[in-house]
């Protein structure tokens, strides 16, 4: 059975992006790092957040995590893999590699939602659009965001078996 482990080491902080932030509240490399992270990231103009991350290096991704404020919290995220480069225009037009329906236990907790694993191989990025949050207010709020999953191509050697 695999083991799957928090990404976070292998997320490039440096180049995640977030458009429609607002000034005040930006997109800081801690809530991509820290699960307990007291920072948060707020949406300006309206609801919509679009955030970027890319990795080190490629990853195999089978869950991801999202921790916020329930009622500014997301509801509605369109996860795209390896979506580089996409505009709120992109993401609108595109079809989504898979569309997450968040509750409010999800965000409160930050409980790991499952993707679908085989469509999340050889990562080295992944561009998350949210539409929607929980109170349908103006402002989305995100507390931390978290990637598990494996580094790809990696192989413990201890697991092989000898044969004959």
């Amino acid at each position: 059975m695999a083991q799957f482990i928090n990404l976070k080491d292998l997320v490039n902080t440096s180049g995640a992006v977030a458009l429609n932030e607002s000034p005040d509240h930006p997109l800081r490399p801690e809530l991509l790092r820290d699960p307990q992270c007291e920072l948060t990231l707020e949406s300006d103009a309206d609801e919509e957040l679009l955030l970027f991350v890319p990795f080190s290096q490629c990853v195999r991704i089978n869950s991801l995590a999202l921790r916020a404020v329930v009622g500014s919290g997301p509801k509605r995220v369109a996860v795209f893999a390896n979506g580089r480069g996409l505009s709120f225009d992109d993401v609108q037009a595109l079809k989504p590699t898979q569309v997450l329906d968040l509750g409010p236990a999800d965000v409160r907790d930050g409980t790991q939602i499952k993707l679908n694993y085989h469509e999340f191989q050889k990562i080295d990025c992944v561009t998350l659009y949210i539409s929607q949050n929980q109170d349908d207010d103006d402002v989305t709020a995100l507390s931390s965001v978290a990637f598990f999953g494996s580094p790809h191509g990696v192989m413990n050697v201890n697991e092989i078996q000898k044969r004959g």
